[in-house]
């Protein structure tokens, strides 16, 4: 039986380069669903949510399965020249072919024949066994991470004190949960569990354990005082300032700088309107 459900995964890093963290974030995000799509473990219309603070980023995916349905798929093997010799009989070079993709010579019987540019070729139909998102999850995270668009890689040895490691920050923790359970994974040293690490200074627990992946971001908010959605960080930041400047006098205005509006999004986790003052004789 298939089990449907919703997938989270976190990596939780070192502080994040502000200027690339949003980027980071979408583009691990995007890596993600697309190996899982290529799995037929989830479809290309399924709704995702992307996450990046300073010190994680992450996806939020709806209706993975756990299994992917059995796929049968026409095989190309090699031209009928090579495959069977002048008697049409299969050659050892064919029944090589066979073997190296989990066949033998029994399928011999269900070998074809198409012609593709003025030449024979040989093709086989094979039952290709659905991905299992246990066996493929580590591979998916890993080739996700490798693709991201890091400018300056940053190498570091692991607690073994001999293993290196190349990422754009070190790694320190990785959730991967099929709604409340732990898909087991190794990615950059680091094991899978369903405990991450809230605000450096606020997180009212020393650590949190996501009990679902739906719960993440609400856990996250209220345990370790931590919002992991960019862009809901950038409109909280944009609207307490106006907010503020309009209590302190009808006539401030906070800079209109969409730039920096997007740096201060990526330094914090949980923003804080600050007022400074200084003596009206300065």
């Amino acid at each position: 039986i298939v089990k449907l459900d919703n997938l989270l995964i976190e990596l939780l890093t070192e502080e994040l380069p502000p200027k690339s963290q949003k980027q980071l974030g979408l583009a691990f995000g995007k890596n993600i669903k697309e190996f899982l799509v290529k799995q037929n473990l989830v479809s290309e219309t399924s709704e995702e949510t992307i996450f990046s603070t300073p010190r994680r980023i992450g996806i939020h995916l709806k209706d993975v399965q756990d299994e992917a349905k059995d796929q049968n798929a026409s095989v190309k093997l090699m031209p009928a020249s090579v495959g069977l010799d002048a008697s049409k009989k299969p050659t050892e070079a064919l029944l090589k072919k066979l073997y190296a993709i989990g066949l033998d010579e029994k399928a011999i019987n269900r070998i074809v024949i198409k012609n593709e540019n003025n030449a024979d070729v040989l093709y086989v139909d094979k039952n290709i066994e659905g991905a299992k998102l246990k066996d493929i999850i580590s591979e998916c995270i890993s080739s996700g991470l490798t693709r991201l668009p890091i400018k300056k890689m940053m190498s570091y040895q692991l607690a073994d004190g001999w293993t290196t490691v190349n990422f754009v920050r070190p790694a320190h923790g990785l959730i991967v949960l099929h709604g409340t359970n732990i898909i087991k994974a190794n990615v950059l040293g680091v094991e899978s569990n369903r405990t991450t690490l809230g605000h450096r200074f606020e997180s009212k627990k020393e650590s949190i354990e996501i009990k679902h992946a739906d719960e993440y971001a609400d856990q996250m908010r209220t345990e370790g005082s931590v919002i992991v959605s960019f862009e809901e960080r950038k409109v909280l930041i944009e609207n307490s300032l106006k907010e503020k400047a309009l209590n302190l006098s009808g006539q401030l205005s906070p800079i209109d700088d969409a730039d920096l509006l997007e740096e201060v999004t990526a330094l914090v986790e949980y923003p804080n309107i600050l007022v400074g003052e200084f003596e009206s004789k300065f």
